[in-house]
């Protein structure tokens, strides 16, 4: 049976000094800057480009998912835009997920806390607080999305900015 892998990932660190913007439009700040292209680089040094692509619309997501797609070879035109992954809850972001289209075996997501760490928690048992640019990798022995649910992911990657060992 074939494996299916989901990538999430939260967006970099966001500018609060920006108060005319709105939560939706706050940009990344230079940490979020810095961090996020080195993310990237590490993350497809290890898994490559994923099939499908998904990012919420806020600009601090679409942001880091920019660096993610550059250092992929991903064409961001085919990075689908979902409003409703901002801040979405931890359902809103499974039921994302038992849709995603049944050719992609590999999806990346890109999104906020809290619902974030609280779908990989519940998909993988494991308690998981999600940093700024952090990734969450795991596998599904299922070769169907909409059979991914709780408990039924196993870790196979946490890695974050300040995390020198990865």
């Amino acid at each position: 049976m074939e494996k299916l892998t989901l990538h999430l990932i939260r967006h970099a660190k966001s500018d609060w000094n920006h108060e005319q913007l709105s939560d939706h439009d706050r940009p990344l700040n230079k940490r979020g800057l810095r961090d996020a292209p080195i993310m990237a680089e590490r993350f497809f040094a290890q898994f490559g480009s994923p099939d499908y692509w998904a990012s919420s619309t806020a600009m601090r997501a679409k942001s880091t998912m920019h660096f993610f797609a550059q250092a992929c070879e991903k064409d961001e035109n085919k990075v689908e835009l979902h409003k409703e992954l901002y801040h979405a809850s931890m359902q809103d972001i499974l039921d994302h997920i038992n849709n995603i289209p049944p050719t992609a075996k590999t999806a990346v997501l890109f999104g906020h806390n809290p619902g974030m760490s609280e779908i990989s928690t519940y998909l993988s048992n494991e308690f998981i607080e999600m940093p700024t640019c952090c990734s969450v990798s795991m596998e599904f022995n299922f070769d169907q999305w909409r059979m991914v649910s709780g408990r039924t992911g196993e870790l196979i990657k946490l890695d974050y900015p300040k995390n020198i060992l990865a």
